[in-house]
């Protein structure tokens, strides 16, 4: 039993709906955490604006610090309705020391010579290259990094500045948990990987896990805010009524392929199992693309740095084996406008392959697959296998 109080960290990404509300009431006022002291993390205060004109984007980085004010406020409101607490806002560090980190970072920016280097760029000995390398491509809405590019030079400072300034708070104020929503960027992920290194318990209460685990414990060998696919069958194991959960998961499954969305599906605004089908032909593979936007680094390291180069390398092979009029392409249900605008660009600079229409249900995509489906991660390939 604690004889004193300790030091907690809530940290929120932005996302101040009715989910993350119950659930941080639910946790402040457990027994565990009751008698704690409360620090608030709103992460959406880190100004990552951006526009190609540099006066635009000067205007812009200021006028988003004006909205973060007016922020600020709301955020207040927020977590004070559901408990008193302090808010940590990361003081501004000194000037000389911040000068100091702007040339440190140049000389960073200037050694980092490929793609593997920035995934691999670690600070103090902390990983953080992945965080930056999947902020470079959801913020400044491209494909893939350019390693030459004063944004990137912007984040790298900007990364190592908000490292420093939560290692100054993480020693001040001897914190013992961090509880996170999410854990992608260098939002969140700078803490979480701040906290993991320096021996906190963190903790990520993200809906993009099952709706049996509220809660998941970040390790070094776990960063995601997924669930532990490769534990599945030890978790299973583990589990009561075991034919009473396979019977609930199959009826979940039939569910879903006939067209609705699923609890654990969620975040998905239309479904891929619609009953829309259209004549198509039967082929060897089809590849199953990604939000070009989506983290590429979420659920660990991946064979290519990101989704794009993933699938020029692809194409690439294929063709080199004369594969390329057997694999059709289909584009990913749930990406952004951006990301479709890159599949637009992509689909004709490619047309030797044919890509089909994207309102097609995958349950007949299915049917017309002889071999296998290519893709990097998700549920795609074990729906392919279900069928």
């Amino acid at each position: 039993k604690r004889s004193k109080k300790e030091n907690i960290l809530i940290v929120n990404g932005g996302y101040y709906d009715g989910y993350n509300f119950c659930f941080i009431h639910l946790l402040l006022n457990s027994k565990k955490m009751a008698d704690n002291n409360v620090f608030y993390a709103p992460t959406t205060t880190l100004n990552l604006s951006y526009h190609k004109n540099l006066f635009l984007w000067i205007l812009k980085f200021i006028l988003r610090e004006l909205s973060i004010i007016f922020e600020r406020k709301k955020i207040k409101i927020f977590f004070n309705s559901l408990k008193e607490g302090l808010f940590f806002y990361p003081s501004n560090l000194k000037k000389i020391f911040c000068f100091r980190l702007f040339l440190k970072s140049i000389n960073l920016f200037k050694n980092i010579k490929t793609k593997k280097d920035l995934e691999n760029f670690k600070y103090k000995n902390v990983k953080i290259g992945d965080l930056v390398y999947d902020t470079y491509i959801r913020y400044k809405k491209e494909k893939t990094v350019n390693l030459k590019s004063k944004f990137l030079l912007f984040l790298i400072f900007t990364a190592i500045y908000n490292f420093e300034k939560y290692n100054y708070f993480f020693i001040k104020n001897k914190i013992r948990y961090v509880f996170s929503v999410d854990n992608a960027y260098i939002h969140n992920g700078l803490i979480q990987r701040l906290s993991i290194y320096k021996k906190i318990n963190y903790y990520v209460f993200s809906r993009t896990l099952p709706i049996n685990q509220h809660i998941k414990k970040n390790s070094k060998k776990d960063f995601s805010n997924h669930p532990s696919y490769y534990e599945s069958s030890k978790i299973f194991l583990k589990l009561k009524n075991k034919r009473n959960k396979i019977i609930e998961a199959k009826k979940l499954l039939t569910k879903k392929f006939k067209g609705e969305i699923i609890p654990q599906e969620s975040y998905m605004l239309k479904t891929a199992f619609s009953n829309i089908k259209k004549k198509i032909d039967k082929y060897e593979a089809i590849i199953f693309l990604h939000d070009f936007m989506d983290t590429a680094h979420g659920l660990g390291k991946n064979v290519f740095p990101d989704y794009y180069e993933w699938f020029i390398n692809t194409l690439n092979f294929l063709r080199k084996n004369k594969l390329n009029k057997k694999v059709a392409i289909k584009v990913h249900p749930n990406s952004i406008w951006i990301s479709k605008t890159i599949e637009k660009k992509l689909k004709e600079e490619n047309l030797d392959f044919v890509w089909l229409d994207p309102k097609i249900s995958n349950k007949y995509i299915f049917k017309k697959i002889s071999k296998f489906g290519i893709t990097v991660h998700g549920t795609i390939i074990g729906e392919l296998a279900y069928h």
